[in-house]
C-alpha cells in the first residue's frame, strides 16, 4: 500500500454521512453551518507562487485553480446560486482576514509565524467567520485562505510522470485545491479526529464532542476502519489522499448536495463583490444567477459597468480553522 498523507485541512468540525446524501458542514460553536453571505467567491494565487526547488510554474498554478473552480461550478450551477471565480495573481497575499480569498504556497517553512503545521498535511485552509451565539450573523464567512505545503510535497499537474524532489512526496495540485475549495465553501471533513488522539487539533467547536453531519448522524472517527465506508473514503472532503492521488478532482455527490442546500438556487442571490485595485480595475460578478459559470471576460465587463467595492465585514470575531491530523 502507498503511504497515506493527511490532506489539506481545515475544519471547524469534521463530520459526515448517512444512507441518503449527507455532507459535513463546518459549524460555529452554536451549531450554525458556516456560509458566505454573498453569491460568489473570488480567489487569487499569491503572486510569489511556488518558490520551492522544481517549483510548479505560475501558469500551471492558474490552470489547476481554474480547473478546480470549474469542477465545483460544473457540479453546482444547476442547483446553487454560488459561483467560484479564479483570477490571476496580481499581488503578494497572506492568509490574513482581509476579505481576499487566496492560495499561498509555503516553500521555506510549513507553518505561520512560529507555529509549525503538521508536515503530513498537503494543505490547510483558514476560514474566518462570525462565531457568536445569538448574533444574527453567526456563521457568516468573511474570508478563507488556502496554504499549500511545498516544503514536504512536490506539487504537479501530472502526478503520473512527476518526480518528487529529495525528501518530498508527490501531490496533485488540482486534487488538493478541489478539496480545499470545499473548506472555502464551508464544508468539513468526512471523518473525525478527536482531540484525545490529536493534541494539535484545535477547532471552533469543542474537539471532545463528536460532531454530526447534516442529517444529525455522528461522524465516524478517522481511526475507526470499520466505520469508514467507501462513500466516506471516496468523498472529495475525505481528509486523506494517497501519494499522487487525483480522485478528489471530481466533486462528489454529497459535497454537491451540501453546497446546493447551503446556497440554494431558488433563494434570491445576494450581491457579489470583487476588488478595485489602485490604478486599475479588478473583478466583480454581475447581478443575477448565470446559466453557466461566468467567464473572466464577463466579470471584467461587469466591473466596468458597475465598480463595486469589496464588502467590509464589521464586528467579526476571528475563528481560525486549523489542520486536522490523524
Amino acid at each position: 500500500m502507498t503511504k497515506r498523507a493527511a490532506l489539506l485541512f481545515v475544519c471547524a468540525v469534521a463530520l459526515l454521512e448517512s444512507v441518503a446524501q449527507a455532507y459535513v458542514p463546518t459549524r460555529s460553536k452554536a451549531g450554525k453551518a458556516v456560509h458566505w453571505p454573498i453569491r460568489c467567491i473570488i480567489l487569487s494565487p499569491d503572486i510569489r507562487a511556488d518558490a520551492s526547488d522544481d517549483a510548479i510554474d505560475p501558469e500551471d498554478i492558474d490552470a489547476a485553480l481554474g480547473r478546480s473552480v470549474a469542477s465545483w461550478n460544473g457540479m453546482i450551477h444547476d442547483c446553487s446560486y454560488m459561483v467560484l471565480v479564479a483570477i490571476p495573481a496580481t499581488r503578494a497575499l497572506e492568509p490574513v482576514s482581509d476579505g481576499r480569498p487566496s492560495v499561498v504556497f509555503r516553500a521555506d517553512f510549513w507553518g505561520r509565524g512560529k507555529k509549525a503545521y503538521d508536515p503530513a498535511a498537503i494543505g490547510i485552509t483558514t476560514v474566518w467567520y462570525v462565531n457568536r451565539a445569538g448574533d444574527a450573523a453567526d456563521g457568516q464567512i468573511s474570508d478563507a485562505d488556502i496554504e499549500l505545503n511545498a516544503v514536504n510535497y512536490t506539487f504537479t499537474n501530472d502526478p503520473a510522470h512527476a518526480v518528487a524532489r529529495a525528501g518530498t512526496k508527490i501531490a496533485d495540485l488540482e486534487n488538493a485545491l478541489t478539496h480545499e475549495l470545499g473548506h472555502v465553501l464551508g464544508l468539513g471533513h468526512t471523518c473525525w479526529n478527536p482531540k484525545k488522539t490529536d493534541p494539535d487539533d484545535t477547532t471552533s467547536q469543542d474537539p471532545e464532542e463528536q460532531p454530526t453531519d447534516d442529517q444529525g448522524n455522528l461522524v465516524p472517527r478517522c481511526d475507526d476502519s470499520g466505520a469508514i465506508t467507501d462513500k466516506i473514503r471516496n468523498a472529495t472532503m475525505y481528509p486523506f489522499a494517497d501519494d499522487g492521488a487525483v480522485n478528489m478532482r471530481i466533486v462528489s455527490p454529497d459535497e454537491r448536495a451540501g453546497i446546493c442546500e447551503t446556497y440554494p438556487i431558488e433563494s434570491t442571490p445576494t450581491a457579489c463583490y470583487g476588488y478595485i485595485e489602485a490604478g486599475s480595475c479588478g473583478f466583480v460578478a454581475g447581478a443575477g444567477h448565470p446559466a453557466e459559470p461566468p467567464s473572466r471576460a464577463a466579470l471584467v465587463g461587469a466591473l466596468l459597468a458597475a465598480a463595486l467595492a469589496i464588502t467590509v465585514f464589521m464586528r467579526r470575531r476571528r475563528a481560525r480553522i486549523r489542520a486536522c491530523r490523524s
